[in-house]
């Protein structure tokens, strides 16, 4: 009798094309390209207990006094308060909102908030420094002019900062997505459509700081999306286009556009085109970002599938495709926590890309899946920015918008049972298609885990069901229960013939709450088969 096994442990992360083929979407999950450690399909969490799938946490806890438009912008404030950070949110409407704690379950509705902006759609938010004073700065749309309003951390508000108080001060676009990047240099600059502008909130730059307009210009219809700033230069996302990228349909057509990163010295003031890294075979660059050190950026193909790109010193080279829609909306859709980045896509889709240990190589993860959470009788509409704490237990305050439409704040922790009583996803995991003999007797299936230490229940923790010769119907499932748990085993008879394929997927129970105790973390499966006589 010849054995083979399966990992199920997960560890390496999502095989290529998990989210179906090219030209079709049926039959997604038959995938056998791979490594041994990858899987097909599923929203699980491998990395929290290392070497063992693990299901993903499928409760959140609300965030009341909500806001009234999605959120596009978040921050954490760890000085003010030490001991005791502080989060705000701006919405992509009027209002800026303050979380006095990331215990507190109530945005702040006193001390001049939800503070509001008549007329203004909120850009982004930066903490830097007006006369060497550390001030938050807001920035916003505003029909007849944009600007950037500055607040003290206390109780001063002043909305139009930028153009009445800064020396030589300006107003920005008036529909431009503006953002705010606080340099290594000491100063502030601020992408405004196709220009830059800089900010001097030094001491050099007077009681209210200085502002410079236009100290780089590139050329129409360029726009620049988003920035980096990363040892001494600044990288600069753009499009050859003038149509915002933040749209309720996030998108800018279903054809190729002029993208790429722009490398800026901080003193040319003319663009160079030497300077200039193309990204072909895209319509849109949605963010950069900084992950290990190394600049990465989210593009979406002219195919309009999401891709994650790493720069390797000549151009940024696609590490991974994902699902149509799984990009992040927003800059701050994104958290870089130590060897993982997590982001909140479109699609209301958890993901997270990196090592789950300094030893292992990169892979991308499905996390969680949000698109449930939403107001009773309503459907997921689209997500919007997060904001991180690690703060005993790593969470994220995630944006939610529903078909209401409802703006929500939901509080989700990826690795913690304790944090909040939480519930599994059911995951819909899927190993990877096994290839055996052609014409083989699949005898028995064990699934194999570390014993539990739960009581004697007959509680269904997982469903597993096996799929034969590449079907896309199920052969049978079978149950595995607490029972099942304590013994570290499930042996499964089978039986069947004629096989050349096995693949495995496992459901995890929605109604038994996580737990170390009770949870089952399986590791692999063993398949025993008998080969054709000759």
């Amino acid at each position: 009798m010849a054995k083979i096994t399966i990992d199920l442990s997960g560890i390496g992360g999502l095989g290529p094309r998990f989210y179906g083929e090219k030209q079709r979407s049926t039959r997604i999950n038959m995938k056998r390209i791979g490594k041994d450690t990858m899987y097909a399909d599923g929203t699980v969490n491998p990395i929290r207990e290392l070497g063992y799938l693990g299901p993903a946490s499928n409760t959140t806890g609300a965030i009341a006094s909500g806001p009234s438009a999605v959120i596009g912008s978040t921050i954490t404030d760890l000085i003010t308060v030490p001991g005791t950070p502080k989060g705000y949110f701006f919405e992509r409407g009027t209002k800026l909102h303050e979380l006095n704690s990331f215990t507190t379950v109530t945005l702040n509705t006193g001390d001049d908030f939800a503070h509001t902006i008549s007329g203004a759609t909120g850009t982004d938010l930066e903490i830097y420094t007006v006369n060497n004073v550390r001030k938050m700065f807001y920035s916003y749309q505003k029909s007849g002019g944009g600007n950037i309003g500055i607040w003290d951390f206390a109780s001063t508000f002043d909305d139009d900062w930028l153009e009445n108080a800064a020396a030589s001060g300006f107003k920005t676009g008036a529909t431009a997505d503006v953002r705010m990047i606080v340099a290594d240099n000491g100063f502030m600059y601020i992408l405004d459509g196709a220009s830059v502008h800089k900010i001097d909130g030094g001491a050099t730059g007077g009681a209210n700081g200085t502002a410079t307009q236009n100290v780089l210009i590139f050329p129409s219809p360029f726009q620049c999306v988003d920035a980096i700033d990363l040892r001494g230069k600044m990288w600069i996302a753009t499009i050859k286009s003038t149509t915002s990228i933040y749209q309720a349909t996030a998108s800018l057509g279903t054809v190729s556009n002029f993208c790429g990163v722009y490398i800026w010295d901080r003193k040319s003031t003319q663009v160079n085109f030497t300077d200039f890294i193309p990204i072909d075979a895209v319509r849109e660059i949605r963010s950069i970002f900084v992950f290990g050190g190394v600049p990465h950026c989210f593009t979406i193909s002219n195919a309009n599938y999401t891709q994650l790109r790493r720069w390797n010193g000549t151009e940024f080279k696609v590490v991974r495709e994902l699902p149509r829609n799984a990009f992040p909306e927003f800059h701050d859709s994104i958290h870089v926590a130590e060897e993982v980045v997590y982001w909140f896509g479109y699609d209301g889709k958890h993901y997270a890309y990196g090592k789950s240990d300094p030893l292992l190589d990169p892979a991308v993860y499905r996390i969680g899946d949000l698109t449930s959470h939403v107001t009773a009788e309503k459907t997921f509409t689209y997500g919007g920015a997060i904001l991180g704490a690690e703060i005993a237990d790593l969470q994220f305050i995630t944006s939610i918008v529903d078909s209401g439409p409802n703006y929500l704040l939901k509080r989700w922790y990826p690795h913690s049972n304790t944090a909040i009583a939480a519930f599994p996803h059911t995951g819909n995991f899927y190993s990877l298609v096994k290839s055996i003999p052609p014409m083989s007797t699949v005898k028995s299936i064990t699934l194999v885990w570390p014993k539990t230490a739960s009581s004697a229940s007959s509680t269904t923790e997982l469903t597993a069901k096996l799929y034969f010769n590449g079907s896309a119907t199920s052969w049978g499932s079978t149950t595995v229960t607490r029972n099942d748990g304590r013994e570290g085993y499930k042996y499964i008879k089978v039986g069947e013939r004629y096989v050349h394929s096995i693949q495995i997927e496992l459901e995890y129970n929605p109604s038994s709450g996580l737990s170390d105790t009770n949870t089952i973390h399986p590791q692999y499966a063993l398949i025993e088969y008998n080969t054709p006589k000759t």
